[in-house]
């Protein structure tokens, strides 16, 4: 029964991206780009945000979302990529979407896939209506969780309710 009881808990783990909170900045550097990961952040007025990705031996997913609510999707978020000596934008997006573990209503702005590629590669993020918000950066598709990733889902919802409220 203990061992059932371990498992469930563990299985709602599945399907979530391991989450960071990010200090505010220009770049940041996504380590290990094929875990599932989300990094939650807050876009400035006329500002952009950098990724660093490095050299990706396949294809991994990547999607800029904001809160579906009035300010999300008044939030027109657009982003590019710098890779191998050419630049594209990502592909724009407008899709409403749950998140069953956090129990947040976002919209999916950007959708793409990235690599494989021979170098690092840029990533960046803006908003081009002059406005400010939360929005999550999200790379990857293998999840993978250790013990303290575990532990830090106990605060996950303070921290997420934080982002939300823009500290």
């Amino acid at each position: 029964m203990k061992y059932l009881v371990v498992l469930l808990c563990c299985s709602g783990f599945a399907f979530a991206h391991k989450p960071f909170f990010p200090e505010a900045g220009t770049p940041i550097e996504i380590q290990n780009p094929i875990i599932s990961q989300a990094h939650y952040l807050q876009i400035k007025e006329g500002s952009s945000q950098r990724f660093i990705i490095p050299a990706l031996e396949r294809a991994v997913p990547v999607e800029v979302l904001v809160l579906d609510d009035d300010l999300g999707r008044s939030l027109e978020m657009q982003a590019s990529l710098s890779c191998d000596g050419q630049e594209r934008p990502l592909t724009k997006s407008d899709q409403p979407f749950f998140e069953t573990f956090s129990k947040l209503h976002h919209r999916y702005k950007v959708i793409d896939t990235i690599g494989p590629t021979e170098q690092a590669c840029e990533i960046s993020v803006s908003e081009k209506s002059g406005k400010a918000g939360p929005y999550t950066f999200a790379i990857g598709s293998e999840e993978r969780f250790d013990f303290g990733d575990m532990l830090g889902f106990f605060s996950l919802g303070e921290k997420l309710e934080q982002w939300q409220k823009g500290y």
